[in-house]
């Protein structure tokens, strides 16, 4: 009888986010020539690598398959992956409702997660399982909660009826205590972790395609979980934490973003 072998490959990531207690995390975009440099030095058991968030290297909304690598790797590397705000950034302390309503109308299907990546596995193939190690998370010094206005957006949130004109609000973090002030007298404690952690995306995956395309190719929104991840919101997903992915795709096309407290994580990749 054959036996069925399945190839183990580590990823260990290290990202950059924002706090974010129902959103993404954010973090500023680095000038274009900036991006391009080569951030990559040469550590005991692989390589360490930086992924810069900037509008080259990150996508908002989907998981694009046919998107070009943003970085290359190899089992055993670890990666500095930086994150984003919802819409490329566009979700700033100050920023409306009635701006964040016409951010998520001005991408109808897709998700408001700007995802950073996607990142290329060496050999990784179709039938193996990518493991990502979270190392660290180091937050960044604000975070926001809004919910949609339920009047217009009904099935969005769990509390849509109780939020007809929406809400949001803004919040400063005191990374000392690691606490955020939700109001005067009470404080909540940051457990940072990523909303969205995503591989390849599996083309038998039933989701609606971009602009309603029967290609298995096309573009899947980030709005929902799949066997691939993306958006998982598992709390319990903190540094310290290691995921295992089923590899769909060649490379596997790794992607993070983040949710609900500030981070800076990085990911090293072993296999098995």
């Amino acid at each position: 009888m054959a036996k069925l072998r399945t190839r183990k490959w580590l990823l260990s990531a290290v990202a950059s986010l924002t706090c974010l207690l129902a959103v993404g995390f954010y973090a500023l975009a680095q000038a274009p020539d900036e991006a391009k440099r080569d951030r990559k030095v040469a550590v005991t058991g692989g390589t360490f690598h930086v992924l810069p968030a900037t509008l080259e290297t990150t996508q908002w909304g989907w998981l694009d398959p046919k998107e070009p690598p943003k970085l290359v790797v190899s089992s055993g590397d670890t990666v500095a992956v930086e994150t984003m705000m919802h819409a490329h950034n566009k979700i700033q302390p100050g920023t409306t409702m009635d701006e964040i309503i016409a951010l998520r109308k001005a991408n109808p299907g897709g998700g408001p997660h700007s995802l950073t990546g996607p990142i290329y596995v060496t050999g990784a193939e179709p039938g193996d399982v990518l493991e990502i190690r979270i190392l660290k998370i180091t937050p960044k010094a604000f975070a926001t909660n809004f919910n949609l206005p339920g009047k217009e957006f009904p099935t969005i949130g769990a509390l849509a009826s109780e939020m007809p004109d929406g809400f949001v609000k803004y919040f400063y973090l005191d990374l000392d205590k690691k606490q955020a002030e939700f109001k005067p007298g009470i404080s909540i404690d940051l457990q940072p972790f990523p909303g969205t952690l995503a591989v390849g995306i599996d083309p038998k995956d039933p989701s609606p395609r971009k602009g309603g395309s029967t290609d298995p190719m096309a573009p899947v929104s980030t709005l929902r979980p799949w066997k691939n991840g993306s958006n998982m919101d598992i709390n319990e997903l903190q540094a310290g934490s290691t995921i295992f992915f089923p590899v769909f795709l060649k490379g596997t096309a790794a992607r993070v973003t983040a949710r609900s407290t500030s981070p800076r994580s990085s990911a090293r990749i072993a296999r098995s």
